[in-house]
């Protein structure tokens, strides 16, 4: 009975402070996204990288061993 004349006000108050967490939330996850995103374009880059090394090696390995039967 003592706390009516305030509900509204906490209410609203509460309305106000949960809209905030949900944008800091919102604005948390996508720049979250954002980071993982660039995490795994690096990654990507760091597998070719590593591809590339291989296929060059493995090349390299035919190659001395065609000369070799030369």
């Amino acid at each position: 009975m003592f706390l009516s004349p305030l509900c509204p006000i906490i209410s609203e108050s509460g309305v106000r402070i949960t809209s905030f967490l949900s944008i800091r939330k919102e604005y948390r996850n996508k720049r979250n996204r954002a980071t993982e995103a660039a995490r795994n374009c690096f990654m990507i880059k760091r597998i070719a990288v590593k591809i590339r090394v291989m296929i060059s090696a493995a090349f390299l390995t035919l190659k001395s061993a065609y000369e070799m039967t030369k």
